[in-house]
């Protein structure tokens, strides 16, 4: 059934004879199972504190098709390692690596062309250089998509004749987006790297908190109604 270290934590789920899945099982103070798949491949389960180890082990069984989906997606992820900013370096965008092309000439806007990301810059192609480049690319697309998708969803008739409400972009640490009491809706420039499926999910749950400032059972309401399937895009957001 499961194999298990108690010193670790670590257990080997059966997913079928022979076959097992190794995962890390993490108990907190928290009501809910989560399982979390990192970019190492690592399968992180946080349960409660006083959780059944076989409850644990048919949650995993239960998510085993969205566990080898996930494992999948972050198999086609370069290796980790710090950021350089040098030519043929992957850069995420839209939830796709396209590959960074340095050129020399007039600084003009960066370009996308068959997978690849082109900056044009005058002289030296020094790292500090390049970032500072690709960070306003980055803004622009993210000023660009952020309010075509804000535009868009704010006119769902769930929101009843919500209107445009104002957009800001700022760089979080921990947020995705935030939604304040004047009703200006603030969204992080590094969601311009996730997939539009998950952009919109984010843009669509600040909409949500124009009409509903908490998170009661009313906002969860009209985020159903809005997008049916906000928890799976939730979950995505939050594992990658």
């Amino acid at each position: 059934m499961c194999r298990h270290g108690e010193a670790s934590q670590r257990l080997a789920v059966a997913l079928a004879p022979g076959r097992f899945l190794r995962v890390v099982l993490q108990r907190r103070r928290r009501r809910t199972l989560a399982i979390h798949v990192h970019r190492d491949a690592t399968v992180e389960v946080r349960v409660p504190v006083a959780c059944p180890l076989g409850t644990v082990v048919e949650f995993v069984r239960r998510r085993r098709a969205w566990i080898m989906r996930q494992l999948e997606w972050v198999a086609t992820y370069p290796p980790t390692r710090a950021l350089q900013y040098t030519q043929g370096e992957h850069h995420r965008y839209i939830g796709e690596w396209v590959m960074l092309a340095l050129r020399s000439g007039s600084p003009r806007q960066g370009q996308l062309v068959a997978g690849r990301l082109l900056l044009t810059l005058r002289g030296s192609t020094d790292p500090t250089r390049v970032k500072r480049l690709l960070e306003q690319w980055y803004r622009d697309r993210a000023s660009e998509i952020f309010a075509e998708r804000l535009a868009y969803w704010s006119e769902h008739p769930a929101y009843g004749g919500l209107g445009l409400p104002p957009l800001r972009l700022r760089r979080m640490s921990r947020r995705w987006g935030s939604c304040s009491s004047r009703g200006v809706i603030t969204l992080n420039t590094g969601l311009v790297k996730r997939r539009l499926e998950l952009i919109d999910y984010v843009v669509v749950h600040e909409l949500c908190h124009l009409r509903v400032f908490d998170h009661s059972a009313r906002f969860y309401a009209l985020l159903d109604k809005v997008l049916p399937d906000w928890r799976r895009r939730h979950r995505a957001l939050a594992h990658l």
